[in-house]
């Protein structure tokens, strides 16, 4: 099972200095060409996509996902199997330094001095000198640092290892493709945002979870396949734009500030930046009509799920965060951790009141936070005492989850039925369709499990 992004933090900046670069700035920088030597990823050089005659339809046909997924799936069938001997350790280490984290900062807060958090702070040394006559937050802190120490150095070892290598895999198959199709250049990032979601889209840019480069070949093809109908959609949404304001082979920047401020209004996350990118590729070629009224469709269809989005935030919010807390007390096994964070002096009353709102997380929170010294001391516990905390914490974030689902299946439904949605779903799975061992999986969400 692949690791949630939200469950680790990328230390090594090598993959996003590498993404963020062009392919030529990457190939003329000695000290970018180093790293990624050092790292085992190897970028290819980009040409200039093909130009499809005098007008543009649809780019990500069925023939050309069918040469994207094979493409991706074969560079993945010839990496050597990985074990998950270090994606276990990447979990156990992240999950003890969130642990860790959590008694310090406690520590630190019963000793009378008031910091926002241990995250944020690279260098712990000041603190232990205003911690002097505070033995006990000392040795936390030390702790802490310990665990952050081997939680980094293992995520440097994960890199090298697994995501590297992969992302190299994704982003050879993605460049294949652009030269292919006449699709402009989307960036690749990995991003630690995600929270329970393996890929998305926006403005020009496909982030994925770094979890999902150890997941199975089907999850990561499949998810980029999703994610670049998204960006073939943002595209059309683009040449439609420039179509009606009859811009040329070349856009002036008053005409690209006018896009952009369109695609804003839309609620349609797309730079001036990524324009100018766009409207270069267009090179004043216009829609054929059938791509037109695709990319009507599409604009339609996130307007109408961006304003049912933004009504459902709150409720989406807390979903996630409880998706996240429960896959980490019941898979994971880190109930401690759960219950580390939900009685935390500083953190925890906002936490609690967001997952289980007012009057239940006011109550939750005086449980937690009354109770912090078990769950400090968990190792310490009985098996037989053990597994009725774990019990006892999953039944509260159970009996939140099932209400969070409930309120959160409107909005669950219309997602996967819209205009968009359903067009990357049905490519992600006709992707998967081409795994050489003919996986053929479901996509979207099971409702009738919410």
């Amino acid at each position: 099972m692949g690791i949630n992004a939200s469950e680790i933090k990328i230390a090594s900046h090598l993959i996003e200095e590498a993404v963020d670069a062009t392919s030529a700035a990457i190939h003329a920088s000695p000290t970018a060409s180093r790293l990624l030597e050092a790292s085992g990823l190897h970028m290819p050089r980009i040409s200039a996509p093909a130009i499809l005659g005098e007008k543009v339809g649809s780019l990500l046909t069925p023939d050309k996902i069918k040469a994207f997924a094979e493409d991706l799936f074969g560079q993945l069938e010839r990496r050597p199997t990985i074990s998950h001997e270090l994606e276990d350790k990447l979990r156990a280490t992240g999950w003890n330094q969130s642990r860790k984290q959590a008694i310090a900062e406690r520590a630190i807060f019963k000793a009378g001095l008031n910091i926002d958090g241990l995250e944020g702070i690279k260098d712990t040394r000041t603190l232990y000198a205003e911690l002097k006559g505070a033995p006990a937050a000392r040795g936390a802190l030390t702790s802490f640092d310990n665990a952050r120490k081997e939680f980094l150095e293992t995520t440097a070892a994960y890199n090298k290892a697994v995501v590297g290598p992969v992302f190299a895999d994704t982003y050879g198959a993605t460049s294949r493709l652009v030269e292919q199709t006449g699709l402009v250049k989307p960036r690749l990032k990995i991003s630690n945002e995600l929270l329970g979601a393996d890929a998305s889209y926006s403005d020009f840019t496909v982030n994925y979870s770094p979890g999902i480069f150890d997941e199975s070949a089907v999850s990561l093809v499949k998810a980029s396949a999703h994610e670049l109908t998204h960006h073939e959609q943002n595209q059309l949404q683009l040449f439609l734009k420039a179509d009606q304001m009859d811009i040329g082979a070349q856009a002036t920047p008053e005409q690209i500030q006018t896009i952009a401020a369109w695609f804003k209004g839309l609620n349609i996350e797309t730079s001036p930046q990524s324009i100018a990118r766009g409207l270069t590729v267009r090179a004043g070629r216009h829609l054929t009509d059938e791509a037109a009224e695709r990319a009507h469709a599409t604009i339609q269809s996130m307007d109408d799920i961006s304003r049912m989005a933004e009504a459902n935030w709150p409720n989406r919010q807390r979903f996630q965060l409880l998706k996240h807390f429960e896959g980490r007390a019941s898979y994971g096994s880190d109930a401690q951790g759960v219950a580390l964070e939900l009685g935390h002096p500083l953190s925890g009353p906002a936490l609690n009141h967001q997952l289980f709102g007012l009057e239940r997380g006011a109550q939750s929170f005086a449980k937690y936070s009354q109770n912090t010294g078990v769950a400090e001391n968990y190792a310490s516990l009985s098996s037989k005492q053990k597994g009725q905390f774990n019990m006892n914490v999953l039944a509260d974030l159970n009996e939140a989850l099932e209400d969070a689902q409930l309120k959160m299946k409107p909005y669950f439904k219309a997602y996967r039925a819209s205009r968009h949605e359903s067009e990357a779903f049905a490519n992600g799975d006709l992707a998967a369709s081409f795994h050489p061992q003919q996986y053929i999986l479901k996509s979207g969400f099971t409702f009738d499990d919410l």
